[in-house]
């Protein structure tokens, strides 16, 4: 006979939650079976009860069972040791693979989307089992390339490992040339922004339950952006992991043009040109999304742009002496000392700055 998974009584499970009572309510006194509150604790414990007996007829067919459906492959295998299958899906049940608040959706595009097996995605995206996955490879397989074997290899490594050349292999072999950008070494997401039940520009009726806005890590440019390959795959890959019956949609950022004009005093020994154009970068720098604002971590999504943070900025640029009306443009997004911002929106910098005589 198994042993039993739990052997509390209901006199055992009411005499357990009676004993919590003056620590989670001082004010209730009367655990006598006829105060309302000690009846409800006992109609618990019955069913309690119930539930630990069902528990213990578990068979050890039905428990793998359920143990598939944790583990949430449905081509899951069960191992000859049931313990050992118990403790290691168990343990991948640790891992943050659900979306179900805005905090997952955003750790899961930024840590698990370049960890996850390259296999997982691409049987994702070409809808397909995995097994099936390497059959297509197979089947177009140019032997330009040599074995097929060595790439088939790959599969198992996180999307980004893979290297340039593989990432164009795969595309020639599988037909997909949109590719390169969801997998291509240089196109993680850099930065993400959940909004949940609103719509991305916070105006009007929402559109999905979950929005996700998302930046590809990509420093080199002013202003990321990604393409439609890369929110489709995303899209897809999400939609295994959120919850039953929540909409989702990824989305990039929204540029909005601001321009900074300013007047510098230029410092005697400064440059004109060289001064001017520091100044231009120095305002690119900080407002950049990836490696901007006061921390460095990228200008925050739906961050108003502020006259002050604009002076403080040029101010510090070698060679200026010292910075003088400094104006924000649109006129109709100024909200006080700022340019207004909505959440999927980020700053467009442009920059009108000229320099003005300096006088002893």
């Amino acid at each position: 006979m198994a042993p039993s998974r739990d052997d509390r009584t209901w006199a055992d499970l009411v005499e357990e939650a009676r004993a919590r009572i003056p620590a989670l309510s001082p004010g209730w006194t009367d655990h006598n079976p006829s105060d309302p509150g000690i009846t409800l604790v006992e109609l618990f414990a019955w069913l309690t009860e119930i539930l630990l007996y069902r528990a213990d007829q578990v068979t050890d067919d039905g428990l793998r069972g359920m143990l598939k459906i944790l583990s949430g492959d449905p081509g899951w295998r069960p191992g000859d040791d049931l313990d050992e299958d118990v403790r290691r899906i168990l343990a991948s049940t640790r891992r943050r693979w659900r979306a179900v608040t805005p905090d997952d959706f955003e750790h899961l595009v930024l840590e698990e989307w370049p960890r996850t097996p390259l296999r997982e995605v691409l049987a994702t995206l070409l809808e397909v089992s995995e097994d099936k996955l390497e059959d297509l490879i197979r089947s177009g397989w140019d032997p330009h390339y040599g074995s097929p074997e060595s790439l088939i290899a790959k599969l198992e490594a996180p999307i980004a490992d893979l290297g340039r050349s593989e990432v164009r292999q795969l595309q020639a072999v599988l037909k997909l040339p949109e590719l390169t950008e969801i997998i291509d070494p240089g196109c993680r997401v850099g930065r993400a922004v959940c909004v949940p039940r609103r719509s991305p520009s916070d105006t009007g009726t929402p559109s999905a339950d979950v929005t996700l806005v998302v930046v590809p890590d990509r420093p080199q440019q002013r202003h990321p952006g990604p393409g439609q390959p890369l929110l489709w795959a995303l899209r897809t890959w999400l939609d295994r992991r959120r919850l039953l019956g929540v909409r989702h949609q990824v989305i990039g950022p929204e540029y909005v043009k601001v321009t900074v004009g300013a007047r510098l005093a230029l410092q005697d020994a400064a440059t004109e040109t060289g001064t001017l154009a520091r100044a231009e970068q120095a305002l690119h720098r900080f407002f950049h999304p990836l490696t901007g604002g006061t921390d460095g971590r990228g200008w925050p999504l739906g961050r108003n742009v502020y006259t002050s943070e604009a002076t403080l900025t040029l101010a510090a640029v070698p060679g200026v002496d010292w910075v003088e009306k400094v104006t924000l443009e649109p006129a109709e997004r100024l909200r006080g000392d700022g340019i207004q911002l909505h959440r999927r929106e980020l700053p467009k910098i442009s920059a009108a700055i000229r320099s003005v005589a300096t006088t002893e």
